[in-house]
């Protein structure tokens, strides 16, 4: 069962998540996305996160869906967010806590690279609700074009205890991280950008002190 897998694992392979409509959607999307940074911003040399939404008050508004046609068709498909609703289990206001694409240029650098960590190391000191990352790479995906690996049972023995799990997926499949987990990435060594959207998806909204979304407050319900 996939939810036993994911409580053992802290991760969950999923093949050919996205319809081809789909794949297509994001990929454009994505090049949306690129072409609207700045040009210094997309290069071997320089970091590859790109955020779709920077304006917080703007993309907690109901007008984020109207604006992310890409992101909506996939978020707000009921096969994916009760399989979400499913791993995260109580989910009093399941939201859309970040969205961005992560784009390794052609024979890129340590900059494209993620040394191991957790997704809620940001912050692992703040109550919050439980969280999920949705790795879903556009291209297909392998270590060497900087594919994601992730240490099985990470997220509940606070270190790995077995071999890292290669992600060796293709174009349109999806991982599924706990916000506990380990996992890490590699620079992207092939003759082609690796282009990977991934959205994040909370329990609840994730909030300041003072009651402000540290991020993205979308409701996906």
């Amino acid at each position: 069962m996939p939810a036993q897998r994911f409580s053992a694992d802290g991760f969950l392979v999923l093949d050919q998540l996205l319809s081809p409509t789909q794949l297509a959607a994001l990929r454009a999307d994505c090049a949306a996305v690129l072409d609207a940074a700045a040009p210094q911003d997309v290069s071997r040399d320089r970091g590859c996160v790109f955020e779709t939404a920077s304006d917080c008050v703007r993309a907690a508004s109901s007008s984020f869906w109207a604006s992310r046609p890409a992101a909506a068709a996939v978020l707000r498909s009921s096969p994916l967010l009760l399989l979400v609703t499913t791993l995260l289990g109580d989910c009093p206001a399941l939201c859309l806590l970040n969205e961005q694409y992560v784009v390794k240029p052609a024979h890129s650098g340590p900059a494209a690279a993620f040394a191991w960590h957790r997704d809620g190391d940001w912050c692992s000191d703040t109550a919050r609700p439980r969280y999920l990352s949705l790795w879903c790479p556009l291209d297909d995906c392998s270590e060497d074009n900087g594919t994601l690996l992730v240490a099985p049972g990470s997220h509940r023995s606070g270190a790995p205890t077995l071999e890292p799990f290669v992600c060796t997926v293709a174009a349109g499949s999806c991982v599924v991280l706990s916000d506990a987990v380990l996992h890490c990435s590699g620079p992207n060594l092939a003759d082609s950008p690796r282009r990977v959207w991934m959205p994040q998806l909370a329990a609840a909204p994730v909030l300041r002190s003072d009651g402000s979304p540290v991020a993205l407050a979308v409701p996906l319900s």
